[in-house]
């Protein structure tokens, strides 16, 4: 005969009771790992070669312009491999005649001078299509010309505009112009901009993948100045390629 362990009903309620309390507690504490965990950190980035190839999209004279040697910009996704955008950048940037100020990160830069293009790739999540104002962007081919806007908290930026919108490839755009066309890639009022970082001095490696934990993706890439005159001079460049979206409610 088997021995039997009998609860009372006071003590089957306050048994009930503590479990609902602890699967209470245990389910409040995953959800504030989770949280504290941020979402993007588990997307690595790497690079791959890239070839440019003209066509339709891209007129022959800007491709010209290219080094044709580019970069593909890849991450992974669910375990799948995920190829977001691809970069080629310009062969000479205009630069200009006047020695920069201390402070200008890119004051070797004309305005509206031509950076080179990203092409944003069909397979890619429209989450890694966006410029820095998360507005998503259609695959697709997109010129970059640098400029300088005070109304932005980063005013050193590049604009984007549809490859098949460009006029003579390669001329230096007047800033309105340069909005102009830019309103056209982003299919707003608000120009299509990624902005620019500091470049990290000192570093040989091009290109350079910099990354945080909050998901950002900057490329670092060593560019030829050429001013109107006077030799061409190297000078790092550092964009902004996969900015985390604003969460709802955020600044």
């Amino acid at each position: 005969m088997r021995d039997e362990i009998v609860l009372g009903p006071r003590l089957v309620t306050r048994v009930r009771h503590d479990l609902c309390r602890m699967a209470e507690f245990l389910f409040l504490a995953v959800v504030l790992v989770l949280a504290a965990v941020p979402a993007w950190s588990a997307e690595p980035y790497r690079t791959e070669p890239a070839e440019l190839r003209a066509g339709e999209a891209l007129p022959r004279a800007l491709a010209d312009k290219l080094d044709p040697e580019g970069l593909r910009l890849v991450t992974e996704s669910n375990g799948l491999k995920m190829e977001i955008c691809e970069l080629f950048w310009a062969k000479a940037v205009t630069g200009q005649e006047h020695q920069p100020g201390p402070k200008a990160h890119y004051g070797d830069f004309a305005t509206g001078a031509l950076v080179g293009v990203i092409r944003y790739l069909p397979g890619a999540s429209e989450d890694f299509r966006e410029d820095n104002h998360d507005q998503k962007l259609k695959p697709g081919y997109y010129v970059m010309r640098y400029a300088s806007l005070l109304e932005e908290e980063n005013e050193d930026v590049v604009l984007l505009s549809p490859a098949n919108a460009e006029g003579e490839a390669g001329q230096t755009l007047a800033l309105d112009e340069l909005k102009h066309r830019s309103r056209l890639a982003s299919g707003t009022r608000q120009p299509a901009i990624l902005n620019l970082a500091p470049a990290e001095l000192g570093k040989e490696e091009s290109p350079l993948l910099r990354m945080d934990d909050q998901g950002t993706c900057i490329v670092q890439v060593k560019l030829q100045v050429k001013p109107g005159t006077g030799p061409a001079r190297e000078v790092g460049f550092a964009m902004l390629v996969v900015t985390p979206g604003k969460e709802e409610g955020g600044s």
